[in-house]
């Protein structure tokens, strides 16, 4: 920098400062100052070695308030400077105070020291408004909740940027942010048309990948929340934006392939419950955007879809295929206009798709296309003969190349082919008896449970069910057994001490949990939690030491803890017996209180995943309410929103586990008009069904059967019959009321005699 002092006294700070000596030059400034007030040049030396001597590592530890007081010296400067020549000759030291101020503001900020940053970049903001200093501000009042202010701050700095673009002064890449944040914002306040201006205006300013990054990502965001939302006029204004798109993005793939998702979903959604209405509309709406380059993507979109809606239902007891009747004709039909019309084409086009995966032996994926093939009675000749070739393929495949092919799903797409039922059977038995054979009592069970959907007279399906039931009693449960082991816990009453259980011990009793959940059909993939472990601990400690059981334990119980409270607030109490054991009796829940079976609901409670235990010699709490995070993941919840629960399970169930109660539940289902119903053979077995209860787990209806298990002689059947269970209510126009909705539930229970 060269100074040009005003009068000659002043050229020692010049020199000073030229040398390096910045203490001794702001010295001499200020005597300078108080001299003429009106020496800019002092004024300015005085800023800068402020400045110099907090960016040098050796003296800024000493000068931690460098760039705030080379910053309070330019607003001298600036007010004592009318006309503005003076900061014009000198702008560039004027600009590196100006980027300190803003990079300590920035320092500010992200350490989390807002006030002082939002002060600073006010006195920043006066002393020349520019553009990081507004974003900057922008962030701050983001972070504050405050998106309206936050929204102004982004526009004036974005609006500044834009104008000296028009003005011809050149523009920084380092901007886009600015942008980025301005449109984020404004769309995310459900303002997209004004997001998609500021989006044109930067891609106009810089056709950069970044940018292109940013957008995308924005764009994706959006049409995930608005298709969630079913939010169709938002949807279309991304459809409009994405067919539009600035030409430095036009081409990149993944905006087209966007578009197309978005348009899918704007036409799944216009389907509706396929009502006839809505899919011409649908089908005309997605005509309107399909341009003439656009019906390959157009048709792929609906193959895509048609696809992805084939799939095998499989639940607890249910297994069923699913598809959409219409999308293979909605296919066809865009493919033909790819060729003015011509359906010919279009079909051959399919074929050919059908003859390749074939050739390729992706039978799974040749089996879909079949099937939907087969919706449609003009094909009826091509399905069957392509059905034929199907099985005549895996018929040649060897064990291990059929295991990897989806034979429920096939079977069930083609119930009448004997040849696709006979291998789907012989390789499912093949596999659940090697599952079982090596102990794999999980994955044998959901196949074996699935094939007793498809085959329930079939008697080696049967027996193998049989079998997987007997040898799991065995196994996991006669080794789940804690009676001998809990002479182990190391608690004290006398000291209220809790102890603490071995792993053995917490690992038998989620081993015993699992099982009874294996055996209903349900996820047998629970875990304890440590810190759960540690409350019922407490809470098992408190049960022993009062010799009674508590929910909600005064402050005054022998070795009362808030720890343990809580324990006993959230979990299934037992006392008398701990570990195992009292997970049993809990499932068995007998006793004048326990006509609800609520123990049993929450064990049973398919949409959980987490679970506590702690146990002492004489007591048992297991934690089964509350807790962050404790259910099972969405995708496994959803297979039990409309599937029962019963107890005992259906089909083989261990003779010893038969409970005087019996029970079945189902997500939000109404029994109130229920009716329950048992047989042995012909005979109608006599029952009470017990009063209602709700807040335990499923809805659940409990009844209790006049049999006697004991002395008795082989397998005992028993039908169970409950109807009339209130489901849904829908609104009937007609009758200008909600009509409710009920279904009916048969299953069998085989109590298995163990030896």
């Amino acid at each position: 920098m060269l100074l040009i002092p005003s009068i000659a006294f002043s050229q020692k700070y010049v020199e000073l400062y030229n040398a390096g000596k910045y203490e001794k030059a702001i010295d001499q400034a200020e005597k300078a100052i108080d001299k003429n007030s009106k020496d800019l040049n002092a004024y300015l030396t005085k800023a800068m070695c402020n400045l110099h001597l907090y960016l040098d590592p050796v003296t800024q530890p000493a000068h931690q308030a460098g760039v705030l007081s080379a910053v309070n010296t330019l607003e001298l400067i600036v007010k004592k400077d009318k006309d503005e020549s003076f900061q014009q000759q000198h702008q560039p030291e004027i600009d590196s105070i100006l980027k300190a101020g803003g990079d300590m503001a920035t320092k500010y900020f992200e350490k989390g020291d807002v006030s002082r940053a939002d002060k600073l970049l006010a006195d920043l903001i006066t002393l020349q408004p520019r553009p990081e200093y507004y974003f900057l501000a922008g962030r701050i009042a983001q972070q504050a909740d405050n998106d309206d202010l936050a929204i102004h701050y982004y526009n004036t700095a974005s609006a500044k940027i834009y104008k000296d673009s028009k003005a011809g002064k050149p523009v920084s890449e380092d901007f886009i942010p600015m942008f980025v944040a301005l449109a984020n914002a404004i769309g995310n306040q459900g303002d997209l048309k004004s997001a998609f201006v500021v989006y044109d205006r930067a891609f106009e300013l810089f056709p950069s990948e970044s940018l292109s990054d940013s957008c995308y990502y924005f764009l994706s965001a959006l049409a995930e929340k608005h298709a969630y939302a079913n939010d169709n006029i938002r949807i279309d204004q991304l459809i409009q934006y994405l067919d539009t798109i600035p030409a430095p993005v036009a081409k990149d793939s993944r905006f087209y392939a966007l578009k197309w998702d978005c348009i899918f979903t704007r036409y799944y959604n216009m389907q509706g419950y396929y009502i006839a209405a809505n899919i011409r509309e649908a089908n005309s709406y997605l005509t309107q955007w399909a341009c003439k380059d656009q019906f390959t993507a157009a048709a792929d979109t609906l193959l895509s879809a048609m696809l992805r809606n084939t799939y095998l239902k499989m639940n607890v007891y249910e297994i069923a295929v699913s598809r959409d009747p219409d999308m293979l004709q909605d296919y066809l039909t865009m493919k033909s206009c790819l060729n003015n019309g011509n359906m010919q084409q279009a079909e051959a086009s399919y074929f050919d798709k059908i003859v390749y995966a074939l050739e390729i032996k992706d039978f799974t994926f040749a089996g879909k296309l079949i099937y939907n093939l087969s919706s449609i009675k003009a094909y009826a000749t091509q399905s069957k003969a392509f059905e034929k070739q199907l099985f005549t393929g895996l018929q040649q495949l060897s064990f291990d190349e059929l295991s990897q092919i989806d034979l429920y799903a096939l079977s069930l797409m083609f119930p009448g082919n004997t040849v696709g039922k006979k291998l789907q059977k012989d390789e499912s038995i093949r596999q659940i008896t090697a599952l079982i054979d090596k102990g794999d009592f999980t994955n044998a069970g959901i196949k074996v449970r699935a094939q007793m959907r498809l085959d329930p007279k079939d008697m080696t399906v049967r027996t193998l069910y049989k079998t997987w039931v007997i040898k799991d009693y065995v196994t996991t449960y006669y080794n789940s057994a804690t009676y001998s082991d809990l002479s182990v816990w190391n608690g004290n009453i006398s000291k209220c001490d809790p102890g603490k259980l071995p792993d053995s011990i917490h690992n038998k009793v989620l081993m015993r949990l699992n099982y009874y959940r294996r055996l209903v059909g349900i996820p047998d993939n629970c875990v304890f939690d440590k810190e759960l472990n540690k409350k019922c601990q407490a809470a098992a400690l408190m049960m022993t030491a009062n010799h009674d059981l508590s929910h909600g334990p005064p402050p005054d119980w022998s070795c009362y803890s808030p720890e343990g409270a809580t324990g006993a607030g959230n979990s299934n109490l037992s006392l008398g017996y701990g570990g195992a054991e009292a997970l049993s009796g809990q499932v068995e829940d007998d006793g004048g209180n326990n006509g609800a079976v609520g123990h049993r609901r929450w064990i049973l409670n398919p949409f959980r995943k987490v679970y506590g235990h702690g146990s002492t010699d004489d007591a048992m709490a297991l934690w089964a309410l509350g807790g962050n995070d404790a259910d099972q993941p969405k995708e496994i919840r959803e297979q039990y929103m409309d599937t029962y629960v019963a107890w005992p399970p259906e089909w083989y169930s261990p003779a010893p586990l038969l409970p005087a109660r019996w029970s079945l539940g189902m997500y939000h289902a109404d029994f109130s008009e229920a009716k329950v119903q048992m047989f042995q053979g012909n005979n109608e077995i006599g029952l009470e069904v017990l009063p209602l209860e709700y807040g335990y787990g499923l809805s659940t209806i409990v009844w209790e059967p006049g049999i006697n298990m004991y002395g008795a002689k082989g397998d005992q059947t028993y039908k169970v019959v409950v109807s009339h269970i209130g489901i849904d209510s829908t609104w009937d126009e007609a009758t200008q009321s909600y009509k409710k909705e009920y279904v009916d539930h048969t299953y069998y229970v085989i109590a298995v005699q163990m030896q």
